[in-house]
């Protein structure tokens, strides 16, 4: 199967395109570069003209599980689209990888996720998810903890909107996962003002030292191996969470983003 059939079935699949997705992993030096194009090309074209089919989704998650750092800069890109396009493309993968995806390729600069996080025009779930994978880089010892504090102090005052968004959720999240005491006083800044949903408050009462140990436990068998569960046990979104206006049915992935 060559890149151009790989390509169809990856765009035009009704169900997982299991041949396909074996073909590209047994030509991933071939396949990169022509997954990266794909990207640029979507990227490239008008707002009106992305509305059709593309194999991104699937582009997506096995550039994940390559781990491909050449994919981190367009992909940072990609999650910038408006929210509408992000979601047509990843649909519940939003939640449920993006941040894993993005710690998979990471490079090692943090800036492209920081422009993820401060603009107020990406998908606001997204924008959540990417505060994490910022955790998830540290965690791993990828990232300097010091210098994603400072980013995190700094985004309280520079995120946008100054209102409920749930951007902020991932903000205290990663905050609570990194063990960041020192900026406790405007995570409760941050729920004094509404920025947060009040059900999550009352883990803003506990010790940061307890958060931390929480989330790690929770963090790191997933840093580990990527989930293979079942969809219907992998891939949804808890409904009060997100309701999104068109959903894209997640498939289990074998052999993902091991350590």
């Amino acid at each position: 199967m060559d890149a151009a059939e790989i390509l169809d079935q990856l765009t035009h699949a009704e169900g997982l395109p299991k041949e396909a997705l074996q073909a590209a992993s047994a030509q991933r030096a071939e396949l990169v570069p022509v997954f990266l194009r794909e990207i640029d090309s979507y990227l490239a074209l008008e707002s009106p003209d992305r509305a059709k089919p593309t194999p991104l989704f699937f582009i997506f998650r096995l550039l994940g599980e390559w781990r491909e750092k050449t994919a981190y800069r367009p992909l940072t890109r990609l999650l910038r689209c408006p929210g509408h396009e992000v979601d047509a493309i990843l649909g519940d993968a939003i939640t449920s990888t993006t941040h894993r995806v993005m710690a998979a390729v990471f490079d090692g600069d943090p800036q492209p996720l920081y422009e993820v996080i401060l603009d107020p025009n990406a998908e606001h779930f997204v924008r959540s998810r990417m505060c994490e994978t910022l955790a998830m880089v540290v965690l791993r010892g990828e990232l300097d903890r010091d210098l994603v504090g400072r980013f995190f102090r700094d985004a309280f005052m520079e995120l946008r909107p100054q209102a409920r968004s749930f951007v902020w959720q991932g903000w205290q999240s990663a905050i609570a996962m990194l063990g960041l005491s020192e900026l406790r006083i405007l995570v409760k800044r941050a729920f004094d003002r509404g920025f947060i949903d009040p059900l999550q408050r009352g883990r803003s009462k506990r010790s940061l030292p307890l958060w931390q140990r929480q989330e790690i436990q929770e963090m790191l068998p997933r840093l580990m191996t990527w989930p293979c569960r079942d969809v219907a046990r992998s891939g949804r979104r808890a409904s009060n969470v997100r309701s999104p206006t068109k959903k894209r049915k997640l498939y289990p992935f074998y052999s993902l983003v091991k350590n």
